[in-house]
């Protein structure tokens, strides 16, 4: 008898303790992932960051907030194993679940033409 109060009372404090503890559903919530582009020749499939084509800083994507431009922050990432430049953001995503949906990339301009400073 003593075994089956004993029982009893820790299946009451595990019960108890997860509801103190347990977080409710409508907290939990999964951050979105970032989005990540590679912009390669649409003949020859050749990564046109990685070759130099394109500058990493010449590089831009933006939206529209009620005909306002704004700017999506990116980070530019060269893997150098792989021959590969990547352009990343996490704001796409979060834009994305805020309900913005058209997204625009702007290339700026071949390194050939950059102007010397």
């Amino acid at each position: 008898m003593i075994k089956n109060i004993l029982h009893l009372a820790l299946f009451g404090f595990a019960i108890i303790s997860m509801m103190i503890s347990c977080d409710k559903c409508g907290e939990c919530f999964t951050p979105p992932s970032g989005v990540g582009l590679m912009i390669t020749d649409k003949d020859d499939g050749t990564d046109l960051i990685f070759n130099g084509t394109y500058y990493a800083d010449s590089i831009l994507i933006y939206y529209y907030d009620q005909n306002n431009k704004k700017n999506v922050e990116i980070s530019t990432i060269l893997d150098t194993l792989n021959q590969r430049g990547i352009v990343y953001s996490r704001d796409i995503a979060w834009k994305s679940v805020e309900g913005f949906k058209n997204f625009y990339l702007y290339l700026g301009f071949p390194q050939k033409v950059r102007p010397l400073i």
